[in-house]
């Protein structure tokens, strides 16, 4: 503390000696204005409350780590998940009018917007002001799920609540409903759940099973790249790479299955619950190892449209087993077995009062459909800020709350935002 104290003041009176008047970046004097901006952190020192909350902090970082090493394991399992259903194919071209992308060429007129008023001409083709912009086959601007980086950001963003909607959107949009439903899961478990209750979970160092944990770790790596039909035409080698790795882990996990069995016999194997998992998910690997390295790839080369199907359903299930076989980290660690079952448990807890607020919600969803039925569109509201949908849900999170009282009609009566 003293320590500090004394390299605040020597680097002000240093810079007050000196008195630069240019400044230039990444130079000494500029490296002396940081520390002089650091003056204001010493109320830490003389405030006991705020210095209490550091000091905590600092005590518990080992665990704040780890809980955060625990939520980038959960990112890193949704994102692998959302690199293999929507990886690659939520590109789009800038006219709406192209659907594929042989055609997105050439130039089109794009409409500007550049006011909400309704000035006249506002909605007539010939008399709308519009430019010539050359059409592009581009990923939304804000995020994609081309490889697991890309994947895991947009995820994290989504940690806050803040962006979330808009995957929703464009995922209903490219993909249909069902690619809906990863996002909303994401969201429930990694901020409603993982946020609330990992915080002030003490999680034990995982030191033992390393060799399996690095195992697990390189298998999940091998979905680095989409296991789909469409990457064989770009990435054939390393897709077969990583398959083919992925082949070997399961085999190398099969053996473990068999030495225990050997080591404990099958009565005192069967006896744990962990075993029989591992032991289930292990013959999946081997179905899948089969089906896919001696039917489908052998098939299609002689049959390559019959066996299309055949080979996206290979595909599919083994990137199902792989993620399946990340979840069996938690099983090798009492503490982090703990964890997943005060979630598991927490869920199933908070099952009436979740009931209780879908109730609730919906109360209030056919209160608005009577009073508003809908609100006007704004430059600032999506389509989605209507009486149907998940409109409410995200008026709970408070991020378009501001935007739904400002947007609605004045004919409708203020005095209903007590609604609200």
């Amino acid at each position: 503390m003293l320590f500090s104290k004394l390299i605040l003041v020597q680097t002000s009176l240093a810079f007050l000696a000196w008195m630069p008047h240019h400044v230039e970046i990444n130079s000494f004097a500029q490296l002396l204005m940081i520390f002089r901006a650091m003056r204001p952190l010493r109320i830490y020192t003389l405030v006991p409350h705020i210095r209490r909350v550091v000091v905590e902090f600092f005590r518990g970082f080992k665990e704040i780590l780890l809980v955060t090493i625990l939520m980038i394991v959960v990112m890193f399992i949704f994102a692998s998940f959302g690199v293999q259903i929507v990886g690659g194919k939520l590109a789009a071209c800038n006219d709406p009018t192209i659907s594929t992308r042989e055609n997105c060429t050439g130039i089109f007129w794009q409409k500007i917007f550049v006011t909400r008023l309704e000035v006249y001409g506002k909605d007539d083709e010939e008399m709308h002001p519009k430019i010539l912009v050359p059409r592009v086959w581009t990923n939304p601007r804000n995020f994609n799920f081309d490889h697991v980086g890309n994947a895991m950001l947009a995820l994290f963003e989504t940690l806050s609540y803040k962006g979330w909607n808009v995957i929703r959107d464009i995922l209903y949009n490219r993909q249909g409903p069902w690619a809906v439903v990863f996002i909303h899961i994401y969201v429930f478990i990694g901020c409603m759940i993982g946020l609330t209750l990992f915080v002030g979970v003490v999680i034990a160092n995982y030191t033992e099973n390393r060799i399996f944990a690095f195992l697990v770790l390189l298998n999940s790596a091998c979905l680095v790249v989409p296991w789909n039909v469409e990457e064989e035409g770009e990435r054939t080698t390393i897709l077969f790479s990583v398959t083919i790795l992925s082949a070997i882990i399961n085999i190398l996990f099969a053996v473990e299955i068999v030495l225990k069995i050997l080591a404990f016999t099958f009565a005192g194997f069967w006896q744990s619950r962990r075993n029989r998992i591992d032991m289930l998910i292990t013959v999946f690997g081997l179905m899948w190892i089969f089906l896919h390295f001696f039917v489908a790839l052998p098939s299609s080369s002689s049959k390559p449209a019959p066996q299309a199907k055949l080979k996206t359903f290979t595909y599919t299930f083994g990137y199902i087993i792989v993620i399946l076989r990340f979840f069996t980290i938690a099983s090798r660690n009492s503490t982090l077995k703990m964890l997943m079952l005060t979630v598991v448990m927490g869920m199933f807890r908070s099952f009436f009062i979740i009931t209780a607020m879908f109730l609730l919600v919906l109360f209030y969803a056919y209160t608005g459909v009577i009073l508003f039925g809908m609100v006007k569109y704004g430059q600032a509201v999506s389509k989605w800020v209507v009486f149907f949908g998940f409109f409410l849900f995200e008026i709970n999170r408070r991020d378009v709350l501001n935007k739904i009282c400002v947007h609605v009609e004045p004919k409708n009566g203020k005095w209903k935002l007590m609604y609200f």
